[in-house]
Parts: structure tokens; C-alpha cells; sequence
């Protein structure tokens, strides 16, 4: 019994140490396996680097555990090394070139190349910069008004109906255009009269030589040749009076002498012609429409010249004078017109305790129409100053105030510091030399084309 017990003992120590073998055998392989792995990684890592793997961590038929650790952990760190250092690489490659970038950005920024037809699509303007003059001035308001001494009504001296219209409302005319015709009885009558003061006047007048030659001749009385000569005078009186109702009526001396010539159906026809050259501003009448007389038909207005009436105030009554230059200007456009005062009124208006300042303007162009109101400036007294630039040439950028000026690589903006100014312009005292070449108008699209090319295609702004 003692001997099989023993016997059982030793076969289970010996498969204890059978499996202890096994499980030894077993962790051998696996370890194997590993350092094959890691000795695999290693060589793609030494083939990437450009070394030979054969002359690199040979790795010993003993299989220690500690070498192949070290391997592995040295392979490790290489390969995070290699990484760290071309993410480095790669940030500072990124951050050069984005400086190249900037630098080359800022060899070209704020210049602006236009063409010479996109100059003239946005109505650019270049001036040269020089001296120039400043006023210092008053502004006041006014109103445009027809000159009343280039207007006229035309109005019939004889009642009638209208039987013919020739020109329309707005036409221009010129003097003695035949602007309508009136059939009147009214004028029948007068030129009826003329006619038959005239046939007697030259019945008169051929009973009075004839009379007179007899008288002469002793043939017949005196008495008989004075009689035909009162006769001829009444009827001469009697024509001048009929030819005088003819004028009366606006017909001029060559039609009277032409009346008798005419034929009889014109006696009923008043033809009324325009006075001046002008343009029809108001119309009254229409065919077929009956007018008495002293009725307004048509307005007719010579508006080559029309007046400006300037409301003075009080306080610059003093400083206003007649023959003072004044510019006058629309409150809507850019339209300026330069005037003289020819007239001040002696008279203050109670009510508004304002006084009238006239300023008579050529208007051969038209644009100055008889009812806007203006502005006008007053120039009291000028100013020279070494530069000088209109108003429309400034633009702002930020908190500074420039002027695109021309360069050989476009137009660039110049900060520019201004002194003095009027309505019209500024003086500038530092930024713009005499001579330069700026823009004097049309800045503003030069400045949304540089704020437009300061955006790159990402979006970011340089």
C-alpha cells in the first residue's frame, strides 16, 4: 500500500513538471514571435532611413529577453523621434511659406491697378496737385423765378371762337410764329370799317383834284373846290380813326396796307403770332372754344436767362453787397453756376425779417428750371493756399484721411492732413506734394476694389 501511494506521488510530480515544460515551451515560442515582429518593424524602419539591416541589433540564438526589450524600446523611440521631428519640420515649412506669403502680399498692398476703360466706366478723374484758392464765404437759400421781363401772355383783342390750334404746350417758338387763329365778327366789323373808310378816302381824293383843276380853270367855283376839299379831309380822318382800331387789335402797319388786297373770306380771321422766341409755358384754349376778349390764351417765356431770389438774414445783411460773386448750386447733383448780386432790397420782410438779394444767371442749357430751390455762397474773401484738392477727392480708411495717388503700379492711398477748407475743397498741409498725380474724383471705387482685394480666396484677410 505504501509502495502504490509513493508510485501516485511520483507520477503526479512528474506531470507537474510535464506541464510546468509545456507551459515553459509555450511561453518560448510566443517570445519568438514577438522579437521576430519587433526585429520586422526595426528593419522597415533601418530600409526607410537608408541602413542596413544586417548590421543592426543582431539578435542573439539565446533568445534573452532584456536585448530584444531593449531593441523594441529603441525602435520605439526612433520611430516617435522620426515622427516628432517631421511634424516639426512640417510646421516650420508651413509657417515660412505663409510668411513668404505675407511678404510677397506686402510688397502689393493697397496698390490697385485700374485700365484706362474701367476708369472710364467709374467716371475716375486725375488732376494734378497744385495751388488753389479758398473763399470764405456765406451760404444762404434762394429760388428760381422766370425773369418777368422775358415773359408774355398772349392775349386776343377780340373776342371769337377758335378755329385753328398750330403749336403745342412746351414748343419753342420763334417771333411771328402763327401760334392760332379766332373767327370774329367782331373783327369783320373793324376791318369793314377800314375798307370802307379807305374807298372813301380815295373817292375824296379824286373828286378834290378834279375839283381843284376846274377851280384853276375858272370853270367851276371856289366854293365847289373847297367843299371837295373838307370832304377829302373827313375821310381822311375817317381812315386814320378805322386804321387805328386795326392796330388796336395788334395788326402791324404792312398787314393794314395789305387788307385791301386780301380776299373776303379773311375778315372774320384773327391770327395771333408769338412775340419773341421763346418756349409755350401754359395754354388756355382749344379748338372750337369761344374766348372773349382780354382773355389769356398762351404764356410764352424766353428762359435763356432766369432770376435767383437769395433770402438774406439779418445777421449777414451787413456782409452782403452788391456786386458780389456768388456760386449757386442745386441741392441734389454736383451743377454749380456762377452769378453776380445786381440787386439787394432797401426793404426787410416784417414777418420773416429777411431781406431779397437778386442774381440773374444764363440758362442756355435749360437746367436751371423757374421754381427749384438753390444754395448759394456768398464770397466775401479768398484764401491762397500751396495745395490744394477738391472734396471729392478724399476718401477715409480707417481713421486716417487719403488720397489714391498714381504710381508707376497703379493707384496707391496717401494719408494725407488737411487744414483749411471751403464748400468745394480742402488745403493740405502734409502727404501730397505739388505735382503729384492724384484722383480727384472716383476714389470711391478705387477703395472698395483695394478693400475687396484684401480678402484672399479663403476668406482670410491679409
Amino acid at each position: 500500500m505504501k509502495t502504490n501511494k509513493y508510485a501516485r506521488l511520483m507520477i503526479l510530480l512528474f506531470l507537474i513538471i510535464g506541464l510546468n515544460a509545456f507551459l515553459m515551451l509555450n511561453n518560448s515560442n510566443n517570445s519568438i514571435l514577438s522579437i521576430n515582429e519587433a526585429y520586422s518593424q526595426q528593419s522597415e524602419h533601418t530600409d526607410h532611413d537608408g541602413r542596413n539591416d544586417e548590421d543592426e541589433n543582431e539578435i542573439d540564438d539565446d533568445g534573452h529577453d532584456d536585448h530584444v526589450g531593449h531593441d523594441e524600446d529603441e525602435a520605439g523611440h526612433e520611430e516617435h523621434s522620426g515622427h516628432d521631428s517631421d511634424e516639426f519640420g512640417d510646421d516650420d515649412h508651413a509657417e515660412h511659406n505663409d510668411e513668404d506669403e505675407h511678404a510677397d502680399h506686402g510688397e502689393d498692398e493697397g496698390q490697385v491697378e485700374f485700365t484706362a476703360e474701367l476708369m472710364d466706366e467709374f467716371g475716375i478723374q486725375l488732376a494734378t496737385a497744385a495751388s488753389g484758392t479758398l473763399y470764405n464765404q456765406i451760404e444762404v437759400q434762394g429760388e428760381i423765378v422766370t425773369n418777368p421781363e422775358t415773359i408774355y401772355h398772349i392775349v386776343p383783342r377780340v373776342s371769337g371762337v377758335v378755329r385753328d390750334v398750330k403749336k403745342k404746350l412746351g414748343e419753342f417758338v420763334s417771333k411771328d410764329d402763327l401760334l392760332g387763329i379766332i373767327e370774329s365778327r367782331e373783327l369783320a366789323i373793324l376791318k369793314s370799317a377800314f375798307l370802307v373808310a379807305n374807298e372813301r378816302y380815295d373817292l375824296t381824293d379824286i373828286n378834290l383834284k378834279r375839283e381843284e383843276e376846274l377851280w384853276r380853270k375858272k370853270i367851276s367855283a371856289e366854293q365847289d373846290y373847297l367843299a371837295a376839299k373838307q370832304a377829302r379831309a373827313q375821310s381822311l380822318i375817317e381812315l386814320h380813326s378805322a386804321e387805328q382800331q386795326l392796330h388796336a387789335v395788334g395788326f402791324s402797319q404792312s398787314y393794314v396796307d395789305d387788307l385791301p388786297n386780301q380776299p373776303d373770306s379773311l375778315l372774320t380771321q384773327f391770327e395771333f403770332r408769338a412775340p419773341i422766341n421763346g418756349q409755350i409755358i401754359e395754354k388756355h384754349f382749344s379748338l372750337g372754344e369761344f374766348i372773349k376778349e382780354e382773355t389769356p390764351v398762351l404764356t410764352i417765356a424766353d428762359l435763356s436767362s432766369v432770376w435767383i431770389y437769395l433770402t438774406i438774414y439779418q445777421k449777414d445783411l451787413p456782409q452782403i453787397l452788391v456786386g458780389q460773386d456768388v456760386q449757386i448750386s442745386l441741392p441734389v447733383g454736383s451743377q454749380t453756376i456762377e452769378g453776380e448780386i445786381s440787386y439787394i432790397s432797401p426793404i426787410v420782410d416784417e414777418h420773416t425779417r429777411t431781406a431779397q438779394a437778386l442774381v440773374v444767371i444764363d440758362n442756355t442749357d435749360g437746367q436751371w428750371r423757374p421754381g427749384l430751390f438753390v444754395n448759394g455762397f456768398v464770397k466775401l474773401d479768398e484764401i491762397n493756399v500751396s495745395v490744394y484738392v477738391p472734396k471729392t477727392a478724399i476718401q477715409r480708411i480707417e481713421n486716417d484721411q487719403v488720397v489714391f495717388v498714381k504710381n508707376p503700379d497703379g493707384f496707391g492711398p496717401q494719408v494725407i492732413q488737411i487744414g483749411m477748407s471751403d464748400k468745394n475743397g480742402v488745403q493740405v498741409l502734409s502727404g501730397l506734394k505739388p505735382g503729384q498725380t492724384y484722383v480727384s474724383d472716383g476714389g470711391f471705387a478705387l477703395k472698395a476694389e483695394m478693400d475687396k482685394e484684401a480678402f484672399s480666396d479663403d476668406g482670410h484677410a491679409h
